[in-house]
């Protein structure tokens, strides 16, 4: 008899949540948290992608996938 697996099952909250968790391109890093807390280092390292990439979607996922800038300037822009 084969044994089926089946994946957690996540909820979300908002429209943004929901967009970040149909995003293919953070679903490496999604599956990797739900193994267990994790520095960003030990997450790019397991995932075999650059450390920036990890900083990267994390900032993008507390945002919820909104894509938004938190406040912060983006590097090289000039503005008040």
């Amino acid at each position: 008899m084969t044994q089926v697996t089946t994946a957690p099952v996540l909820t979300a909250s908002t429209p943004a949540q929901a967009r970040l968790l149909l995003d293919l391109r953070y679903s490496s890093l999604l599956q990797r948290l739900m193994r267990g807390e994790a520095g960003a280092a030990e997450i790019a390292r397991d995932l075999g992608v650059p450390l920036g990439r990890v900083h990267h979607q994390a900032r993008t996922g507390r945002r919820g996938g909104s894509g938004a800038r938190d406040g912060a300037r983006a590097r090289g822009v000039d503005g008040p």
